[in-house]
């Protein structure tokens, strides 16, 4: 049985995606230590998926942003300051057990500033393993269980990991916006997301395939569809509606003034999504919502239960190649999925939602 903690802080820095991964933590551990104090250390962009987390305690903002920008402005005392102030903010936390949940040596370097009694790193590498007092290592996931690195580190912790799920919650505000711009009442029917970007060509789908989709989910479903992406998504959002030909149906949430808090109210609202693997998938899941994620160069998981969602990963001989694709830029794995297998798999999870 794990030792009942009194304060426990979590590092997750970033990514997005990552970052809601992660949450998968927090119902395990505020079951086994429902009195425990729970601190969150994350970026900025990592404070918007968090924001609304009722599991959560304390959010820390650690501003890396910021720091950044003193440093290109050569502010660099000003920049020293603010982190030896973030470090002694988080050694005044008294905690007793500290989780790197990123493994790396920037997020070990925050979790040692903590000055717990206790700390584990989660798959832990660049040398932060030799700072850690435990580590739990890289499973390879052999059923395909979502947040499976999680889950190891909750059962190593003597911590009970089902049932098992992501904890991610919007923040009323964005809710309030989300019920403005997306009415759900008068019979109107709940739309269709779309989440077509993400920061890597290769686990990219192709833009006139998103088109096509598209096209079927509003004249074959009768349903609305939006296009949710980042501050970098505008145009290429733009130019996917109006290839599909019906464009009056598809309404686009992205550019330089959304955020990701307000996509996470929209989405909650939302019939289903279909995805590739970018953070909006994976928040989709933990939101609820039914979900098709497509896998390509990369397999995080193959099965979401308890969350409904439909995984499709045709497995070839060079997958999953991560960062280093092998096919010269064709995109095999991707091209394998076509559009009649995304709409029929978007068929039966709205199905087994109605």
């Amino acid at each position: 049985m794990a030792p009942a903690y009194k304060n426990i802080l979590i590092v997750r820095l970033s990514a997005i995606g990552d970052v809601a991964l992660a949450t998968a933590i927090l119902p395990g551990l505020r079951k086994a230590m429902p009195n425990a104090r729970i601190h969150w250390l994350t970026e900025e962009m990592g404070g918007e998926v968090l924001g609304g987390n009722k599991d959560i305690d304390n959010l820390i903002i650690l501003p890396r942003k910021r720091w950044a920008k003193l440093g290109k402005e050569r502010k660099y005392l000003t920049a020293f300051g603010e982190m030896r102030q973030m470090r002694r903010q988080l050694r005044a936390l008294g905690t007793d057990l500290a989780i790197d949940a990123q493994g790396l040596l920037r997020s070990a370097f925050w979790t040692l500033a903590a000055h717990a009694k206790h700390n584990i790193g989660l798959c832990s590498q660049e040398g932060s393993q030799f700072l850690m007092k435990e580590v739990v290592k890289k499973d390879d996931n052999p059923s395909g269980r979502m947040c499976n690195d999680y889950r190891c580190l909750l059962e190593h912790m003597g911590v009970q990991a089902e049932p098992f799920a992501m904890s991610l919650c919007p923040t009323e505000q964005s809710r309030k916006e989300a019920a403005a711009m997306l009415p759900t009442n008068d019979g109107q029917q709940r739309p269709v997301m779309l989440y077509p970007f993400t920061t890597r060509p290769q686990k990219h789908w192709f833009d006139e395939r998103w088109a096509e989709l598209a096209r079927r989910i509003v004249s074959e479903l009768k349903r609305p569809v939006w296009i949710l992406g980042g501050p970098a998504n505008e145009s290429a959002a733009k130019a996917i509606a109006t290839a599909s030909g019906v464009g009056e149906s598809i309404t686009i949430v992205a550019g330089k003034d959304s955020n990701i808090a307000q996509k996470m109210g929209l989405i909650e609202r939302a019939a289903a999504a279909v995805g590739v693997d970018t953070g909006l998938s994976h928040i989709s899941l933990g939101l609820g919502t039914p979900t098709v994620v497509m896998f390509g160069s990369t397999r995080i998981y193959t099965e979401t239960c308890p969350l409904p969602g439909i995984i499709l990963y045709d497995r070839m001989p060079c997958s999953p190649c991560n960062r280093h694709p092998s096919c010269g830029g064709d995109f095999t794995c991707m091209k394998k999925i076509s559009v009649g297998t995304a709409f029929d798999a978007l068929v039966k999870i709205l199905e087994g939602r109605e």
